[in-house]
């Protein structure tokens, strides 16, 4: 168990925004990350079924550094597959609304990095959320939820974390967004 668990920075939005940024070398003194968001994007349902938030760690665009493995439900449907493909240069989380979502409707979401002070090693991602669908009250498929398992290969300690729409532009005003430290000694 951790013996610390830090509110390290809270940003909520009061306009949209392209992307929400955690900076600071003092990261160094966590052994572990959680991000806690209430989130929508502007991206519309006629070019997306869903939307997710897409984080790149400090700054590394390469495309061999983010692997990972999604499991969803949508409704009756159950699946999984891979996550990220050898041509993307970031990662991304589980599924939140987009702006054709009910216009109340925020997902939350939950990441968890691991291993940030262990350089020997990758960084582990879990990500979990879900997304509302339930357009005008229509059924029988009102939610969708995804978890995400991955690894980062690319392993110095996080100095700054990007979140971003990954289909979407913008996140939209009130969205927000908490980075927490975790500390075990």
């Amino acid at each position: 168990m951790p013996n610390t668990f830090e509110l390290i920075k809270t940003t909520t939005l009061t306009s949209a925004q392209s992307s929400v940024n955690f900076t600071s070398t003092d990261y160094g003194n966590y052994d572990d990350f959680c991000v806690m968001s209430s989130a929508k994007t502007d991206a519309t349902s006629a070019s997306f079924v869903n939307d997710s938030i897409k984080f790149v760690i400090n700054g590394d665009t390469s495309t061999t550094y983010y692997r990972g493995f999604r499991m969803y439900q949508t409704g009756g449907t159950v699946g999984g597959d891979e996550h990220n493909t050898s041509s993307n240069a970031y990662g991304y989380s589980s599924y939140i609304n987009f702006n054709s979502n009910p216009s109340n409707a925020f997902s939350n979401n939950l990441m968890y990095i691991t291993n940030n002070k262990n350089t020997d090693f990758p960084k582990t991602v879990l990500a979990h959320g879900y997304m509302s669908t339930n357009l005008a009250g229509t059924t029988p498929n009102p939610y969708q939820y995804a978890s995400v398992t991955g690894n980062i290969w690319n392993t110095p300690i996080i100095t700054s974390l990007v979140l971003s729409p990954l289909n979407g532009t913008n996140f939209v005003s009130g969205s927000s967004f908490s980075l927490f430290g975790i500390k075990y000694t």
